[in-house]
């Protein structure tokens, strides 16, 4: 039985979309149970995920959490406010 696994603390920093090639991210229907790349937290089959793509020799999609990824979302506001301080 495909059951989600249960959420950890997330690994790491919270990353940026600042500074990275890695293309836009976009949303995705999950189709079998797969993990939030961050936290581990189970995405089951028929909910949304969050994918952002990470190139190097093959393309892969990071799949993402809501929580987790709103987490990127702020880390990268804050990075785009630092940003705005430093241009005055």
């Amino acid at each position: 039985m495909n059951t989600p696994k249960k959420a950890k603390s997330p690994r790491g920093k919270t990353p940026s979309l600042i500074g990275s090639t890695n293309g836009r991210p976009h949303t995705a229907t999950v189709q079998r149970l797969c993990a939030c790349v961050r936290c581990g937290q189970g995405l089951v089959a028929g909910t949304t995920c969050f994918e952002i793509p990470r190139l190097g020799r093959f393309v892969k999609n990071r799949r993402h959490c809501r929580d987790c990824y709103d987490k990127i979302l702020n880390k990268t506001q804050e990075d785009l406010a630092e940003l705005r301080a430093i241009l005055g």
